[in-house]
């Protein structure tokens, strides 16, 4: 995400605007699902893998600290790997119930 620049203006009520835009805009870089990648259409077959689990790459350059489930393409519940998503860099170990396709915000 492109971080908040602040400009000079003359004027103290853009000034003021500006200022209070600002200060909205930290508040939002801070949450934590911000940093985050679109993962489309994921294919998750859980029967055909071991232990259940499929890595599912993505490109943050860090640890994923979770997912938000976007869409899912059948009646299954998508949840962490054994241990949790991981401590990879560029993927996170997910398991579902049943097979499934899956879109993924990964923070």
């Amino acid at each position: 995400m492109a971080r908040f620049s602040s400009r000079y203006h003359q004027s103290e009520e853009t000034t003021d605007l500006q200022s209070s835009v600002e200060e909205f805009a930290h508040q939002i870089e801070k949450l934590p699902f911000i940093d985050g990648v679109l993962v489309k259409e994921q294919r998750l077959r859980p029967q055909a893998l071991l232990l259940n689990e499929v890595k599912v790459g993505h490109s943050l350059g860090r640890v994923a600290t979770g997912y938000i489930i976007l869409r899912n393409s059948e009646n299954a519940t998508v949840y962490d790997g054994r241990g949790g998503l991981g401590d990879a860099t560029d993927h996170i170990k997910l398991r579902a119930t049943a097979e499934t396709t899956v879109t993924l915000w990964v923070f």
